[in-house]
């Protein structure tokens, strides 16, 4: 799912309890992923806090290293 996997699709993904997962380079430029890691964190402490009972999906981030 390279270039169509972006924070709004990752928060769909754990809010169902499933692994949200994208491409780091997805997030471009860079500087854009420090403001993804931050809103997804931010957005399922409170989809936690308002649905106490509900799964909440991992985050999975596809770093490529050479």
């Amino acid at each position: 799912m390279f270039i169509v996997s972006y924070s709004e699709l990752v928060l769909a993904q754990c809010k169902t309890g499933i692994v949200g997962s994208f491409p780091a380079l997805n997030a471009c430029p860079a500087e854009l992923l420090d403001e993804w890691l931050i809103q997804i964190q931010a957005v399922l402490a409170e989809h936690r806090a308002a649905n106490p009972e509900a799964i909440i999906g991992p985050i999975a981030m596809n770093q490529i290293v050479h």
